[in-house]
């Protein structure tokens, strides 16, 4: 989580509410809290913000799981699509439907 402070900006209550979701997505899915981190730690390289990072993450960790592909690898790959299509963070579970 030190790179997605880093990389975010991310101070107080935002880095706060971006662990606790890295470590609920750990304990809830197939991946891991670290996982969980380093797919938030892309979505802060593609510039966006803690309600944008939370709004995401989900949606793909949910392609992630289905395509069988590395989280961080797949959250690249989103959040560059999203910009493709002009498309918010909330939309990154439609992406499947491309």
């Amino acid at each position: 989580m030190r790179k997605v402070k880093a990389t975010s900006g991310a101070t107080g209550e935002e880095f706060e509410a971006l662990k606790k979701k890295a470590r609920e997505m750990g304990a809830t899915t197939k991946f891991s809290a670290s996982d969980s981190a380093e797919a938030l730690n892309y979505m802060a390289l593609a510039g966006w913000d803690s309600k944008q990072m939370m709004e995401g993450l989900s949606g793909v960790m949910d392609l992630a799981a289905a395509s069988g592909e590395e989280l961080g690898a797949v959250s690249d790959i989103v959040t560059d699509g999203l910009t493709a299509f002009g498309l918010k963070a909330k939309d990154s579970g439609h992406l499947r439907t491309f």
